[in-house]
This record gives C-alpha cells, sequence and structure tokens, in this order.
C-alpha cells in the first residue's frame, strides 16, 4: 500500500509539471505575435492585436492633441507637450503632430535654463546690461539660421565647445557632435551651434554676442555682429 501511495504521489506531481508548462506554452504563443508581426506605423495606435497574420490587427490613427513616434505596440497615442506653462516662458517652436510631439522654444529675450528630449523646459528673463560701450548696440533682430555656417566659422570648435558648456548641452551631447563629424571641425562646430540655437530660441544672436563679451572674445563678437549686421541692412533693402 505504501509503494502505491508513493507511485501516485509522483504521477501527480508529474501531471501538475506537465500541465504548468502546457500553460507557459500556450502563454507564449498567444503572445508570439507582439514580435512576430511588424508593428504599427508612426502617428497610430493598436486598437486589436494580431493573432494569425499582420492583416487581422487593428490600428487607428492618433487623435488630435495626440502622438506616436515610434513604431510599438501601445494601445494608447501619448499626450501632447505643452508650452504654455506657467512662468516656463515658453512658445510653440515646432506644433505637435500626430507623429512628432511638440517642440517648445524660448519666447524673445528669454533663454533655456532646463533642457531635455529636444526641447527647452523652463526659460528664465535675460539679464539687461545698461550701455557701456559701442559694443553694446542694439543686435539686429533677424532670423539667424541661415548665418550659422558663417558665424560657426568664425566661433571655430574651441569657443564654440566653450560657449556651448555654460548652456544646458551635455558634454554627450557635445561629444556626439564632435564624433558624428569625425576631421570635420567646421561641420562639428556648425552642428554644436545649432543645438545651442534651438535652445535660446530668439535671443541667440544677443546671448552668444554677450557670452563672447563676458569670456573676452570681444574679437569674435565684433566679426558677428557684422555679420548680423549685414544680414539686416540685406533684408531692409
Amino acid at each position: 500500500v505504501f509503494i502505491k501511495i508513493q507511485v501516485s504521489r509522483t504521477l501527480f506531481a508529474a501531471i501538475l509539471r506537465h500541465a504548468y508548462f502546457l500553460l507557459l506554452f500556450n502563454h507564449f504563443l498567444s503572445n508570439v505575435h507582439y514580435f512576430s508581426f511588424p508593428l504599427p506605423p508612426v502617428g497610430q495606435y493598436l486598437t486589436k492585436h494580431c493573432t494569425v497574420s499582420p492583416d487581422d490587427r487593428k490600428c487607428e490613427q492618433c487623435v488630435e492633441g495626440t502622438y506616436n513616434s515610434h513604431p510599438n505596440n501601445q494601445e494608447t497615442c501619448l499626450p501632447c507637450t505643452s508650452c504654455s506653462h506657467q512662468n516656463a516662458n515658453l512658445e510653440v517652436a515646432t506644433a505637435c503632430a500626430v507623429n512628432r510631439n511638440t517642440r517648445c522654444q524660448c519666447k524673445t529675450d528669454h533663454y533655456c535654463t532646463s533642457f531635455s528630449a529636444g526641447s527647452c523646459k523652463v526659460c528664465d528673463p535675460c539679464t539687461t546690461f545698461k550701455p557701456c560701450s559701442s559694443f553694446f548696440k542694439e543686435v539686429p533682430n533677424i532670423d539667424i539660421q541661415p548665418l550659422l555656417p558663417d558665424i560657426s566659422e568664425v566661433l571655430g570648435w574651441k569657443v564654440m565647445v566653450h560657449v556651448a558648456r555654460r548652456s544646458p548641452i551635455s558634454d554627450a551631447a557635445i561629444e556626439s557632435c564632435k564624433l558624428d563629424h569625425q576631421g570635420d571641425s567646421q561641420e562639428q562646430t556648425l552642428q554644436l551651434l545649432k543645438k545651442w540655437v534651438e535652445i535660446h530660441g530668439r535671443a541667440s544672436s544677443s546671448e552668444l554676442l554677450r557670452m563672447l563679451e563676458e569670456g573676452g572674445k570681444k574679437d569674435k563678437a565684433e566679426r558677428i555682429r557684422d555679420i548680423l549686421d549685414k544680414a539686416a541692412s540685406a533684408r531692409s533693402d
């Protein structure tokens, strides 16, 4: 009788183990579609998972105010970032769409103090200095983007790195600009300058001149001011 009981217990334990592995295998099969089939495209979310083929899944486009910027298996879209937080001093640089999040930039005469995920989070007012020399004349209010190649050539890599490190730009971002364009210091400088301008927005020109002047680079500041003045004159003509 004792032997029969022992055999029965052993058999029962084996049956339980077999049933457990069957449950695990069934769970694996029921979820294999998560990584076997292509992911829904950007700008959409999943409403029904595929089970047999990619064609039997269902996706819907993100509604206004939400987005998905990468293919994924999410069943909801992400809410768009708002640039209208109180006391953040932000404005919209790039509007939110179903395939991308909002990108915020500083309002005029403000600079970024908190930068994350390619967008500024908080800006503070720029300090206003009392004019003490002819150097501190009004900076032309023009679009600086077309002038960045010329400005970067004046700055050079070492000075641009010095300027970038006095902003929210991380050392990793600086190193990335260097590694992505090895052997081309002008392109390295240009790409880092573009990141810096994204942070400072419309105040980029005046902020750059101020930082160069305070850093003892008045000659470079004057050359950049000449570039800005010439562009402003050409536009007025």
